[in-house]
C-alpha cells in the first residue's frame, strides 16, 4: 500500500500533536515545607501536580483520591547520580549511538 505525500504529513501531525504536549513544564510551585494537602485545600496546589494527578484530586474518574487523604510537604532534595554512574558515562558515553 503507497501513501501520498498528504498522509505522511497528517500522520506527522498527529504523532507531533501526541509528543508535544507531553514536554515537561517547570510548575510555578513554591510549597513551604510542613504543608499538608488535602482534599479541601488541593486547587490551591494545583500548579505542583500533573494534569493525570490533577485528575485523580477531582475524583471524576473511577480512580480517584480517598477523602481522607493527607499529602505532607516536606523538604526539598537535590539528587546526584552516584560517582560510578558518572565515570562511566564519561568513560563509555561516546559509544552511544542513536
Amino acid at each position: 500500500m503507497k501513501y501520498s505525500n498528504t498522509s505522511w504529513l497528517f500522520l506527522m501531525a498527529v504523532i507531533f500533536g501526541c509528543v508535544l504536549p507531553a514536554t515537561p513544564v517547570l510548575a510555578d510551585c513554591n510549597v513551604s515545607p510542613g504543608t499538608v494537602i488535602t482534599k479541601a485545600n488541593w486547587q490551591r496546589y494545583k500548579d505542583c501536580f500533573s494534569d493525570g494527578v490533577q485528575a485523580f484530586w477531582q475524583g471524576s474518574y473511577f480512580w480517584k483520591m480517598p477523602d481522607d487523604v493527607e499529602v505532607p510537604v516536606g523538604k526539598q532534595h537535590t539528587w546526584t547520580l552516584p560517582k560510578p554512574f558518572i565515570d562511566a558515562s564519561e568513560k563509555y558515553g561516546d559509544q552511544l549511538v542513536w
